[in-house]
């Protein structure tokens, strides 16, 4: 298909098959690499939800790179954890805005995200 999916058996959760992925290994382990700065980013996209995207500002937050920053907002278009409204520019009275924003499509994610650092 060429699609790479990770596939869970059923005998056990713990052990993950992999499907469609000749290096699986590799793959996983670059996976669980970048986790914890996946979930840096999905903080600061909490911390800076409803406001215009700055994919430099959030990469250099996350240190990652921009390009990786735009895949990651592609992933939660995509799983529908959030959605994008693009930049108003009809307008005649005031410069218009060029950049979209960013919402989660429910507050409480924003909220988790925003406090998955913090000490309760």
């Amino acid at each position: 298909m060429g699609i790479n999916t990770l596939v869970k058996t059923s005998g056990n959760a713990d052990k993950v098959a992999c499907a469609d992925m000749p290096f699986c290994s590799e793959a996983k382990d670059g996976l669980v690499r970048q986790l914890p700065k996946f979930e840096r980013f999905l903080e600061v996209a909490a911390l800076t939800n409803a406001e215009e995207i700055n994919y430099s500002n959030i990469a250099s937050d996350v240190m990652m790179s921009r390009g990786s920053i735009t895949e990651w907002y592609g992933i939660l278009y995509d799983t529908m954890i959030g959605f994008s409204v693009p930049p108003y520019t009809k307008t005649k009275k005031r410069k218009a805005v060029e950049t979209e924003r960013f919402y989660y499509f429910d507050v409480g994610l924003v909220r988790f995200f925003s406090r998955s650092r913090r000490s309760c």
